[in-house]
């Protein structure tokens, strides 16, 4: 299991258990503990699963952005950047879509001659470091690719200055490699 997903299952433990506590505590107040029946615990553990659910739920699609208690890098939804190939040593401008969510970062990065779309991606940490790590698949436009097929690649991106720039560099499947380098066109 990831170090990330023991963070996350320890968290929803401590959040299902408060909600236990919480659940059986205003039913006590309201009702007292004497007129309390074995089916009122199993009420109770549902109660407490229901708003344990709730509370994951409304964290994972909103919270997260401002209660960040996951350390997830937020990146902007937009980049502008350049690509150089290892093929021909030209500079291309590119530029990198994001859509971040809590559990999941989709990427559209294209040049003048193709668009690649992530098929995965998720967050490396090195040390105090993160990478933004993801897979594609890279379909150059029709009038190019008897030279440059559709192909899969990853690519590997430092993210610093608080997500502002990505830096690293790609690998395909076509033996071919380049850096990559991109600053923040946009605000989170």
């Amino acid at each position: 299991m990831s170090e990330r997903s023991k963070q996350y299952s320890k968290a929803i433990s401590v959040v299902a258990m408060v909600s236990f506590i919480c659940v059986y505590g205003a039913h006590i107040l309201i009702e007292g503990i004497e007129n309390l029946a074995f089916s009122d615990y199993l009420a109770f553990i549902s109660e407490a699963t229901t708003a344990t659910l709730a509370i994951c739920v409304i964290y994972c699609k909103w919270i997260w952005r401002y209660l960040n208690i996951f350390h997830i890098p937020k990146l902007f939804k937009h980049y502008d950047g350049v690509l150089v190939s290892d093929c021909d040593s030209k500079e291309r401008s590119i530029s990198l879509n994001i859509i971040q969510h809590f559990d999941k970062v989709e990427i559209c990065m294209k040049s003048d001659e193709s668009e690649s779309i992530s098929t995965s991606a998720d967050f490396e940490q090195h040390r105090e470091r993160y990478m933004l790590v993801y897979e594609y698949i890279n379909t150059p436009k029709a009038k190019l690719r008897d030279n440059s097929p559709i192909h899969f690649g990853t690519a590997r991106l430092k993210v610093e200055n608080d997500g502002r720039k990505l830096i690293g560099e790609y690998y395909t499947s076509r033996n071919t490699k380049g850096d990559i380098s991109l600053d923040a066109a946009d605000t989170k």
